[in-house]
């Protein structure tokens, strides 16, 4: 991957075949709610990779909610939420417990294709607990991780084949 800057805007280089390839898993394949995982080694490019996509203009017309959040080491199920709903929905909801957050994030959610992205997760403990936010009402909805570790344990039902980058 090199980053170029041209006439003011930065150009990322190297990706295009492994854009190419998430594009198609965002957009293809099943209605159902699928989660793709992007894994590699630290500095490989992982939120760049991911960062590309999520501003690809056939993504941002396709997806009709798109909402990005960093996670932290030792996340808390309620940031995680609070950070998906103030990107996608430039939410103002701050003094909510766990509940009233994970029950507005499924509503304003339901009946939208949406696009989730959780940049560097470390652990998917909490996981099963999080995907009750996350309608399936097969319009073709996607979450996509980051992370270093390509062994979080996930539900089955809901995982893609990961995506590698060497």
């Amino acid at each position: 991957m090199v980053s170029r800057h041209i006439a003011g805007k930065e150009t990322v280089v190297g990706f295009d075949d492994d854009a190419k390839r998430l594009v198609e898993q965002l957009m293809g394949g099943k209605k159902q709610l699928q989660v793709i995982s992007v894994v590699g080694m630290a500095g490989l490019g992982k939120t760049t990779l991911v960062k590309k996509v999520f501003n690809e203009p056939s993504i941002v017309y396709h997806f009709h909610v798109r909402s990005w959040t960093t996670v932290t080491q030792e996340p808390k199920k309620s940031d995680v939420v609070l950070g998906i709903l103030k990107s996608g929905f430039d939410a103002e909801i701050e003094n909510c417990r766990d509940m009233e957050l994970s029950v507005n994030l499924k509503r304003r959610l339901s009946g939208q294709r949406y696009l989730v992205v959780m940049d560097d997760i470390w652990d998917g403990n909490y996981w099963n607990d999080l995907m009750l936010c996350f309608p399936d009402d097969n319009v073709g909805s996607r979450i996509v991780f980051t992370s270093r570790l390509a062994n979080l344990p996930l539900p089955v039902q809901y995982q893609h084949p990961l995506h590698f980058l060497i």
